[in-house]
C-alpha cells in the first residue's frame, strides 16, 4: 500500500497495513485510492502514552498501534477522496468494526452517521474528534484485535478461492494466475478471435467471454477456454444476446439464467464464478423495474452456484451495485462517470488486435469473479509436474522454497489452505519459477 514518505510504524503497525490492504481490495478500491498517512510520526499528542499511535494497551492488555488512511482525488490531486475513503472505513467497519479498538471517520454525505467505534462498540467521541477525522481515516488495534483481524481475512479468503482453484483443471498451466493485479489490462470479444499469444503478448492478462443461445456463434467454447487458462489468462464469462433482453422482467431472467447455468456448467466453470449479464443499451430510470427483476429471475435459475453480474452503462451498473450484484460497467452510456465500485471498467471499444474486433478493459477489483483469478495472498501455491508423485516447490508469499514432504502439502490441501498446479513438464515449471525445480 503506498504511503507518505515521512511515515512510521512499527511491527503492529505494518500488521495493521496489511490488513488494509485486504480491507481495500473487499472495498473495490484501486491500489492508488488508498494510503498509509501516518503511523507512529507526526503530532497524535503527548507521548509516550497521548495515543495509540504510540503504543498503549487495549482493555484485553496486549500492546496496540494506530494507523491513518487518506484517499487523494484521481482529478485534483491536492484534494481529498472522501467517496473512496468513506468506502473504505464502511469496509473495515463490515469486516472487523467488533474486534476494532478505534475506528474514526468523518463524512460529509447525509446518508451514513460517519465510522466511531471504540473497543468493538459504537461510540460517541464528540464533536472536536470528529472534525478532526474528516480528511483521515483513523485505524487502532490491539495486537491480540490483529491476529484475530488476519484469522478472520484468512479464512474468508480461503473461503472464496478454495472452491475455484480446487476445480481447476489440473493440466492448465497457469504461470501467471498469482500475479492477476487490480488495474491490469483485459478483453472482450464476440465473434472475431484474436490468439491468446497475441493478446498476452500485447499485455493483456484477462478476457470477457460470451455465453449465449445455443445457436449463437460467439459462444466460448471449452478449447478455446482451454487455451486461455493454459496461457495464464483470467476468463469471464458474459450472457447477451438481444438489446433489451432484460425489459423480459423475473421470467426473462430465470429462462435466460437456466441456460447459463447449463452452459458453464458445460464448461466445468467453478462454482462461486460471476455470470455477467448484459444490459446492453442505455437503460432509462423507468427500465429499471424491470432490469432488476431480470437480475432476481436470473439470480433464482443460477441456485447458488454462480453469482450474478451486470453489465452496462453507469445507470444500469450503479442500480446492480445497490442491489447487491457484481458490477461490469461500459463506456458506453456512462457519460464519461465511473461508479468506484465497478469490478470491471470498459474503457475502449472496437479496436483490432491480431485481426479481430476487440474491446478493452480494465480490472478494478480482485473480487470480479472471474476464473482463474483471486486474492491468493494467503494461500499456498504448490507445483508439481504431470505424472511425478514428488512435489518440487512450493509458493507462498512470492517466496519459493523447497518442498518436499507430500503428506504435510495433502494436510495444508485438504484444510483449503492452498491449491495444486500440475506442470505438463520439469521445463515449463522452471520457466514459471524463473530459476531450476529441485
Amino acid at each position: 500500500m503506498r504511503r507518505f514518505s515521512t511515515v512510521e510504524t512499527g511491527r503492529l503497525g505494518e500488521r495493521i497495513i496489511k490488513l488494509a490492504e485486504k480491507v481495500r481490495v473487499r472495498a473495490n478500491l484501486a491500489e492508488k485510492d488508498i494510503y498509509v498517512t501516518s503511523g507512529m510520526d507526526g503530532d497524535h499528542g503527548p507521548r509516550p502514552h497521548g495515543s495509540h499511535h504510540y503504543g498503549l494497551h487495549g482493555k484485553d492488555g496486549s500492546r496496540s498501534a494506530a494507523v491513518d488512511f487518506g484517499g487523494l482525488n484521481d482529478n485534483e490531486p491536492q484534494t481529498k477522496e472522501e467517496h473512496d475513503m468513506r468506502a473504505f472505513a464502511r469496509q473495515w467497519q463490515k469486516d472487523l468494526g467488533n474486534i476494532t479498538l478505534e475506528l474514526i471517520h468523518t463524512t460529509p454525505f447525509r446518508d451514513d452517521n460517519g465510522f466511531y467505534i471504540k473497543e468493538g462498540k459504537r461510540t460517541d467521541y464528540g464533536a472536536a474528534t470528529a472534525k478532526a477525522h474528516r480528511d483521515h481515516i483513523h485505524v487502532a488495534m490491539s495486537e491480540k484485535q490483529i491476529a484475530a483481524a488476519e484469522k478472520r481475512l484468512r479464512a474468508t479468503a480461503v473461503k472464496s478461492t478454495t472452491t475455484t482453484m480446487r476445480a481447476a483443471s489440473p493440466n492448465h498451466a497457469v504461470s501467471d494466475r498469482w500475479n492477476h493485479h487490480v488495474g491490469e489490462k483485459g478483453l472482450d470479444y464476440s465473434f472475431d478471435r484474436p490468439s491468446p499469444h497475441e493478446s498476452w503478448k500485447a499485455g493483456y492478462r484477462f478476457v470477457m467471454r460470451y455465453l449465449s443461445p445455443p445457436s449463437n456463434p460467439k459462444i466460448l467454447t471449452k478449447s478455446e477456454l482451454d487455451a486461455l487458462l493454459k496461457r495464464g489468462f483470467a476468463v469471464g464469462l458474459n450472457w447477451e444476446f438481444k438489446e433489451g433482453d432484460q425489459l423480459r422482467g423475473r421470467e426473462g431472467g430465470r429462462k435466460d439464467g437456466k441456460e447459463a447455468l447449463r452452459q458453464a456448467r458445460a464448461l466445468g466453470a467453478p462454482k462461486g464464478l460471476t455470470i455477467y449479464f448484459s444490459a446492453d443499451w442505455d437503460v432509462q430510470r423507468g427500465e429499471l423495474a424491470a432490469c432488476k427483476a431480470y437480475w432476481k429471475g436470473a439470480e433464482e435459475a443460477l441456485k447458488g452456484e454462480y453469482r450474478v453480474g451486470v453489465y452496462g452503462g453507469l445507470r444500469a451498473v450503479s442500480a446492480a451495485l445497490d442491489a447487491g450484484y457484481r458490477g461490469w460497467q461500459a463506456f458506453a452510456w456512462s457519460g464519461g462517470k465511473w461508479d468506484s465500485r465497478a469490478h470491471i471498467r470498459q474503457t475502449k471499444n472496437n479496436f483490432k488486435l491480431d485481426g479481430a474486433s476487440v474491446d478493452r478493459n480494465e480490472l478494478r477489483s480482485l473480487d470480479a469473479g472471474l476464473w482463474g483469478l483471486a486474492d491468493e495472498e494467503d494461500m499456498m501455491i504448490f507445483g508439481k509436474v504431470k505424472g511425478k508423485a514428488a512435489v518440487v516447490k512450493a509458493l507462498q508469499d512470492h517466496t519459493y522454497v523447497d518442498m518436499k514432504d507430500w503428506p504435510a502439502v495433502k494436510r495444508v490441501l485438504e484444510a483449503g489452505g492452498g491449491r495444486l498446479v500440475e506442470f505438463d513438464s520439469k521445463e515449463q515449471l522452471e520457466a514459471v519459477l524463473g530459476t531450476k525445480a529441485t
